[in-house]
């Protein structure tokens, strides 16, 4: 793997960005599935980006426990509490709180009891995106346990495996009516939660990074990533028209189909894109976006409903194959630029962004 003197690896900071980039790639998706008519071209055609995409979140996770459990990094309780934790609460903090004004601006003409209890309502409750920052605190949290499982690959391998079963396929299994009440009533009785969540990620992308599969297993996880995908774009297609409204029950991040999904994508980064030479203006390049994309991650919103309201441009009234692609790589490439004129201002650098 091709390393810079810092430490950094070309194909995990590609990855970043890559995954950030698709989580705006669903967003501005999102609006015109919801919206149009599930008979309707446009509709098919935004279906292909929100089923294929999903892998964004789950190699967020993957990729922070790469670092987070590099046994070669010590953190401390206090640097955990006092750097890690305490930057993405006050993140949180922040950008909520701006959402919750941002998103209602006619609110703060008239800012009477009625509306003033409104806007502190959205600043109490997530904007939506913002959920992926408290999952990661919760992880931050038991960090220190989690280092402790990998320093043994035994260990890392036992718990993956629990997850896998414990987590995916009983989240896939609960899709069957008859089975989530079997499944509800027995799980629920045991109460069974510590495999439970995005933790499976965490330790899988730390294993994936370090340690090299077999090939048969590899054929195996591609063949399933690739029919995994595939069975999203259909079955979400044939229950939509079923059921004449869009269906996203295996949108789920922690279902079989999201997983496997997932670590094709971390797979082939690993084994395709680690093998590309990039010069030295491309890796600067690639490194400074890395940097800047947890700010992007968090100020896309804003620009996607921007550019829906004032320029009337999104996937609601423009064809997607337009839409999507011009509207991502806009959104993301003026949030990477807000993400580094925040990184410029001191205090804002460390604590919003």
């Amino acid at each position: 793997m091709e390393k810079k003197k810092d430490s950094r690896v070309v194909w995990v900071d590609l990855l970043r960005i890559f995954c950030v980039f698709s989580v705006v790639v669903l967003h501005v998706a999102a609006p015109g599935w919801y919206s149009l008519s599930v008979d309707r071209a446009r509709w098919e055609c935004l279906t292909l980006f929100v089923s294929c995409f999903r892998f964004c979140v789950p190699i967020l996770f993957m990729i922070s426990g790469i670092f987070f459990l590099n046994p070669q990094r010590e953190y401390t309780l206090k640097k955990l509490f006092s750097k890690n934790i305490l930057r993405l609460f006050t993140a949180y903090v922040f950008w909520t709180a701006f959402y919750a004004v941002f998103f209602f601006p006619d609110r703060l003409k008239d800012l009477n009891r009625e509306n003033l209890k409104l806007m502190l309502h959205d600043a109490l409750a997530p904007h939506f995106h913002l959920w992926f920052i408290v999952a990661m605190i919760c992880i931050y949290l038991i960090v220190p346990f989690l280092k402790k499982i990998a320093e043994s690959e035994s260990l890392v391998k036992y718990f993956i495996i629990l997850s896998f079963i414990f987590t995916f396929v009983l989240n896939t299994l609960k899709i069957i009516p008859k089975v989530a009440e079997i499944i509800g009533w027995t799980m629920g009785s045991a109460q069974f939660t510590f495999v439970g969540g995005y933790t499976g990620y965490f330790l899988l992308g730390y294993y994936l990074y370090n340690h090299e599969l077999s090939k048969k297993m590899k054929a195996f996880l591609y063949t399933a990533g690739i029919v995994s995908t595939a069975l999203t774009v259909f079955v979400t297609w044939c229950f939509s028209v079923k059921r004449g409204e869009p269906q996203q029950f295996l949108f789920d991040y922690l279902l079989l189909n999201i997983f496997f999904n997932s670590v094709m994508v971390f797979l082939f980064f690993k084994d395709v894109v680690s093998k590309i030479h990039f010069n030295e203006f491309f890796k600067k390049t690639i490194f400074l976006l890395s940097k800047l994309s947890f700010g992007a991650y968090l100020v896309h919103e804003m620009f996607i409903m921007i550019s829906s309201k004032y320029l009337n441009f999104s996937s609601i009234n423009t064809n997607p194959l337009i839409a999507v692609p011009v509207l991502s790589v806009g959104v993301f490439m003026v949030s990477s630029l807000v993400s580094l004129i925040i990184s410029k201002i001191p205090v804002a650098k460390k604590y919003i962004i």
